[in-house]
């Protein structure tokens, strides 16, 4: 599963300031204006479910934010206990389940930005940080639903990340790891008229020798947060 995971902008900067010492940022780790105060620690800067995340999708060329927390329409509060693991879907059964076959029958693809992911090895109790060599920021395959609150009529963007069976790296700690968009692959995730089968063939673990994994510190426990607690918003 991919339960936490990271997009700030800060890490990938300090891989690069280390790898190439110097040297000026590419475009894609510019500092932007009205970038959030720099938080340096994973405890402080970890995604988990229930938080935003910066997503892309199918469609748009632009990012925006949405709630880590698949919302289908079913749902009947943003808390609905029967979402509680919607944060993940599985790509070996994305067809079978009716929560995820349809929207990724509707073409409801996005894009999910981040610069790793974490997980935590249930034998050592470690958690572990797991990210590319060669690229600073990536992406994951995810699924989307524009979720409307029947309280009071609210559209809320919700999202998943497709997750796969784990490389070489992963399964030293975890059984299950994100699908990583490849520069090959992620055309065709974004392209609506891609077959079906063709984007259930693509769905591999991303190779270990690509990766890299560091422990992490451990991170606190978060509260779920709802919908009427500002955080959210």
């Amino acid at each position: 599963m991919c339960y936490s995971y990271e997009q700030l902008d800060d890490r990938a900067r300090t891989r690069w300031r280390h790898d190439h010492p110097g040297k000026p940022y590419p475009d894609d780790l510019q500092t932007t204006a009205g970038e959030a105060t720099i938080r340096t620690t994973a405890t402080e800067s970890a995604l988990y479910p229930g938080k935003r995340g910066l997503i892309r999708l199918l469609g748009e060329s632009d990012l925006r934010e949405g709630h880590f927390r698949f919302l289908p329409v079913w749902a009947t509060s943003y808390n609905d206990p029967r979402c509680d693991n919607n944060f993940n879907t599985r790509g070996d059964s994305i067809l079978e389940k009716p929560t995820w076959r349809a929207p990724f029958q509707k073409k409801q693809r996005c894009l999910v930005k981040t610069t790793g992911f974490y997980e935590k090895d249930k034998k050592t109790k470690k958690r572990y940080f797991f990210s590319l060599k060669e690229k600073y920021i990536f992406y994951y395959a995810g699924l989307y639903n524009w979720w409307t609150n029947p309280a009071n009529g609210d559209r809320i963007l919700t999202y998943s990340i497709i997750t796969t069976e784990p490389n070489e790296l992963v399964a030293l700690h975890h059984h299950r790891m994100p699908f990583i968009l490849s520069d090959q692959l992620l055309p065709g995730w974004m392209q609506p008229d891609t077959p079906p089968d063709r984007l259930m063939e693509a769905m591999q673990p991303y190779p270990a020798e690509l990766m890299l994994c560091e422990e992490a510190p451990e991170a606190p426990r978060k509260k779920k947060k709802s919908l009427n607690q500002g955080e959210l918003f």
